[in-house]
């Protein structure tokens, strides 16, 4: 719900936004991901 009000707010302001964080922002980074990058 949080991103959408974010999306409708810079809408509402004409601004362009820099980075996803500025709409979502707990996106998920590549920290937030448990994986063995050797595996791949």
């Amino acid at each position: 719900m949080e991103v959408i009000e974010n999306l409708q707010e810079i809408e509402d302001e004409g601004d362009a936004y820099e980075s996803i964080e500025d709409i979502w922002p707990d996106y998920p980074t590549k920290e937030d991901f448990f994986f063995q990058e050797d595996e791949y």
